[in-house]
C-alpha cells in the first residue's frame, strides 16, 4: 500500500478541537504621508496638464476645439480650430459658442464620440483602452498631450464623423 504523508498543519487542524489556534500577529503601523495619494501618484508619473486660461479657454473646451497659442496665452494670441469642421475660431469664447449654435458641430462630435466609446480604442494610437478624457477614449498622458497640442482631427475621429454624417 502507498504511504501518504500529510503536512503537520492538516493533522493539527483535524485532531485538535476547533483547529490550531496561533498567536495574534503584530500590526504594521504606517505613518501618514505628507502628500495625498493623488499628489503622490501625479509626482510619480508624468501627468500632462493642458493649458488653461480662465475666461479665455477652459480645459473642457479641448473636447470640441484644438487650441494653439502664439506666445503668452491671451485672447489675441489664441487660435482655436473646430474638431468637427476645421474652421478657425478666435480667442473670444462667445464666437466659439456662436459657431456651435450655427453649425451643429457639437452634436456631430458628441455622436462621433459615442461611436468611439463603443469601440474602446484610443483615438490617437488605436490601442485598446477603457480610460476617457473629456468623453473621448484616450489611453494615457502622451495621447492626451497629442490630442491637445498636435492632432486636430485624428483618423479615428475623422472616420467616426463620416459615419455620423452631416446630421
Amino acid at each position: 500500500m502507498a504511504e501518504l504523508t500529510l503536512p503537520r498543519y492538516i493533522i493539527t487542524q483535524r485532531c485538535m478541537s476547533a483547529g490550531h489556534r496561533t498567536a495574534k500577529k503584530p500590526v504594521l503601523i504606517v505613518p501618514p504621508a505628507s502628500r495625498s495619494v493623488w499628489e503622490q501618484w501625479r509626482a510619480d508619473k508624468n501627468v500632462y496638464e493642458p493649458l488653461e486660461c480662465k475666461g479665455v479657454f477652459e480645459k473642457w473646451e479641448y473636447r470640441f476645439w484644438a487650441m494653439a497659442c502664439t506666445g503668452e496665452l491671451t485672447r489675441a494670441s489664441l487660435i482655436a480650430e473646430c474638431r468637427g469642421c476645421g474652421s478657425i475660431g478666435s480667442g473670444d469664447s462667445s464666437s466659439r459658442q456662436l459657431h456651435f449654435a450655427r453649425g451643429g458641430c457639437a452634436k456631430r462630435l458628441c455622436a462621433a464620440y459615442k461611436l468611439l466609446l463603443r469601440d474602446r480604442v484610443c483615438v490617437i494610437c488605436n490601442a485598446k483602452t477603457s480610460h476617457t478624457k473629456w468623453g473621448v477614449p484616450m489611453c494615457g498622458s502622451t495621447c492626451e498631450q497629442a490630442w491637445c497640442e498636435v492632432e486636430t482631427c485624428p483618423k479615428a475621429l475623422h472616420e467616426a464623423l463620416q459615419l455620423v454624417g452631416e446630421g
